[in-house]
């Protein structure tokens, strides 16, 4: 007998990037809440664009030319954050990264120095900056000959500058609401306002909008005195509004026997940070068809000839791209079932050569109109493109498959085009190149859990170019540990991986009021701030996504509002998160 949402769903989740199953984890009213095995997923730059394992030679990269000078190897040496303004007492790390066409960025190994030792000190190993004295002065790093500086401005008021934006747009937000303690303030026709904070300590804030239209944004342990904080769109957590449809033609693959039938999918384009795509956001909603005279729930952008030939699926307003494939497969194998999405990939490949492929561009969304748009995969899996994958990292079982997905870059987003699976070395199969005529760049998007895709473990994503034919993730970062949140007191505490330049937290309460958290890499614990809109933490959605950029730290996205979605999303070469459900007082 056919099993609904483990058979047909399975095919639907082994490309729609990660399950949403949470893990559910109990505690008493007062004790804390601590999250479990849940789905983490880890972004690693690859080659020698990854900031922190380059691949590069960590050597004295430098020669000496025929004048005496000493000429550096690397193009450039920036020192981050560039321009900061702090508290008398404050600190923070100043993080040099080299940087070059062909090698990439990779953290220097820099010697540190200051200006003015009357007003700033740092550690000259590690860049550990720390504010003496009001007054400015230059942070400077020498390495691989190369020199750079950064400018550090101390004061001893704690006044401390917000700036409010959209977080997609970047566009100021007058009337939002800013607070600090107790302590209310309205920003202006700029989105700014300006508060006074505990001179020297690291402060936390939050900003909102009343009424609603955003998520509001609670920052933690924020050391530089000037802020831009982007607020996330209330569509970034509530999926997008538009719809696209239409019907599925099948004319355009082979015929299916028998004993087989033709199953298939579409999707849209990741028209968003493809590493923080949630999967019900390709998701439709489920309709009732009937398989070979069974009733089974499917969702709406799965297809089967003879018994859902047309599609609906999800999109964001603006320009978006479809893709879609289908092919024969055998009845016994959907009918049988598939314990995880992992088996369903992999039946899914061993028939790939006879899928057909199609991908339709130039397409806009609108959430007032539902797009019709009709498909027909007709072009086969022809090309190849080779994918080394690095070691899975602790925490797996050793008999995990690694997802691949093979996207194509574009106006709007990257779009599917390549499928694959294995571990090691992987021959990845590609859409012909005529089903993609316009391409700004492919890449390829690796994916593993902890037990088998689709069993709800922990996870890693990697992000990473395919140059030549040729595609290699160097490294996956650790995932998240030891997280847990008081439900009565608030307090919370996570450790992210080193390497991670900062972190996001979602949270959504049992009441469906929801909030941002924005905190620093590392081992960190805090409490959530009262001071904004309501947030019940009974029952709570729990989202964490820490990245890790090719040159900034946590204070220089913080002045620069760089954890807007689009920021995040072109600059960040690792990612990692956590997502699980908590209860709690």
């Amino acid at each position: 007998m056919l099993q609904p949402r483990t058979t047909l769903l399975a095919l639907l989740a082994a490309v729609a990037c990660k399950g949403s199953d949470s893990v559910s984890v109990s505690d008493s009213d007062s004790g804390p809440s601590v999250i479990g095995e849940s789905g983490v997923f880890t972004d690693s730059g690859g080659g020698d664009s990854d900031s922190q394992d380059s691949g590069g030679d960590s050597g004295d990269d430098t020669s000496v030319d025929d004048t005496g000078e000493v000429v550096s190897e690397w193009d450039s040496l920036s020192l981050s954050p560039e321009v900061i303004r702090v508290d008398v007492g404050a600190s923070f790390t100043a993080r040099a990264v080299l940087h070059d066409e062909v090698m990439g960025s990779q953290d220097a190994a820099a010697v540190y120095g200051v200006s003015d030792g009357a007003v700033l000190s740092v550690d000259t190993t590690t860049g550990l900056v720390t504010a003496l004295a009001e007054g400015s002065a230059f942070v400077t790093a020498d390495a691989e000959g190369l020199h750079a500086e950064a400018l550090v401005t101390v004061q001893a008021d704690g006044a401390l500058t917000v700036t409010v934006v959209d977080g997609l747009t970047g566009a100021a937000i007058p009337g939002a609401k800013v607070s600090y303690g107790s302590t209310r303030y309205t920003a202006d026709a700029d989105g700014r306002a300006t508060l006074t904070v505990a001179v020297g300590a690291p402060a936390d804030l939050s900003v909102w909008v009343e009424g609603g239209g955003y998520i509001p944004l609670s920052v933690m342990a924020a050391v530089p005195r000037e802020l831009t904080l982007p607020l996330r769109p209330d569509d970034e957590e509530s999926g997008p509004p538009a719809t696209i449809g239409g019907e599925v033609q099948f004319d355009g693959c082979p015929e299916a026997d028998w004993d087989e039938a033709i199953v298939g999918i579409v999707g849209p384009s990741f028209q968003r940070a493809p590493l923080f795509i949630n999967a019900e956001d390709l998701l439709s909603e489920e309709r009732l068809i009937k398989f070979y005279g069974v009733d089974v729930r499917i969702p709406g952008n799965l297809v089967v000839q003879g018994g859902a030939e047309t599609y609906e699926t999800p999109a964001f307003a603006g320009d978006v791209a479809l893709w879609g494939f289908a092919g024969p497969m055998p009845i016994s194998e959907i009918s049988a079932g598939f314990a995880d999405v992992g088996q369903a990939f992999g039946a899914v490949l061993s028939h790939l050569d006879n899928f057909r492929f199609q991908a339709v561009t130039g397409l806009s969304a609108s959430e007032s109109i539902a797009l019709d748009q009709p498909v027909r995969p007709e072009y086969a899996f022809d090309q190849e493109i080779v994918v080394e994958l690095a070691e899975l990292p602790e925490g797996f079982m050793g008999n995990e498959d690694v997802l691949v997905m093979l996207l194509e870059v574009s106006a709007a987003g990257m779009t599917l085009t390549g499928l694959g699976q294995g571990t090691g070395t992987l021959t990845v199969p590609r859409a012909a190149s005529e089903a993609w005529p316009v391409s700004e760049g492919l890449y390829a998007l690796a994916w593993a859990e902890v037990g088998g895709l689709g069993t709800g473990g922990g996870s890693v994503m990697a992000l990473v170019p395919v140059e030549a034919g040729f595609a290699q993730v160097t490294d996956w970062m650790l995932p998240p540990a030891d997280a847990t949140i008081n439900g009565s007191t608030r307090a919370l505490s996570v450790t992210t991986d080193a390497a991670a330049t900062g972190a996001r937290l979602y949270l959504l309460g049992n009441d469906g009021s929801d909030r941002d958290l924005l905190i620093p890499s590392g081992a960190f614990s805090g409490s959530v701030p009262k001071e904004a809109p309501k947030l019940s933490l009974g029952r709570t959605r729990w989202d964490l996504i820490a990245v890790e950029t090719p040159s900034d730290t946590y204070e220089s996205l913080l002045i620069g509002g760089g954890f807007a979605p689009r920021t995040l999303e072109a600059n960040t070469t690792r990612s990692s998160g956590l997502d699980a459900t908590i209860t709690g007082s």
